[in-house]
């Protein structure tokens, strides 16, 4: 029974390990939206009377949301890595 709950929890390991890497892949090649944080307005730069867009609120907010999605990601992967790890543990009867 011990075995079979190591074996169970090894495999959700690696599969939260995969997604999570799969979900940042599909991220930033494009094919899926990350999820929308934050919202920034464009940056300008006043001269009197003449107005210098610096950065694009848009861009800056898409890569505030790629960012976080990314440590989010690493998170989830961190903490696959350890239900993993406790499968293994389990499995071999590892007592540390």
């Amino acid at each position: 029974m011990v075995k079979a709950l190591g074996y169970f929890l090894l495999g959700l390991g690696i599969a939260l390990m995969f997604l999570s890497v799969y979900m940042v892949y599909a991220s930033l090649a494009g094919y899926v939206e990350p999820p929308h944080v934050f919202s920034f307005s464009d940056v300008v730069l006043d001269y009197g009377s003449a107005h210098v867009k610096i950065l694009d609120g848009a861009q800056l907010s898409k890569m505030a949301d790629l960012s976080f999605w990314a440590l989010l990601a690493a998170f989830v992967i961190s903490a696959g890595g350890k239900i993993a790890e406790l499968g293994v543990k389990l499995v071999t009867g590892a007592e540390k």
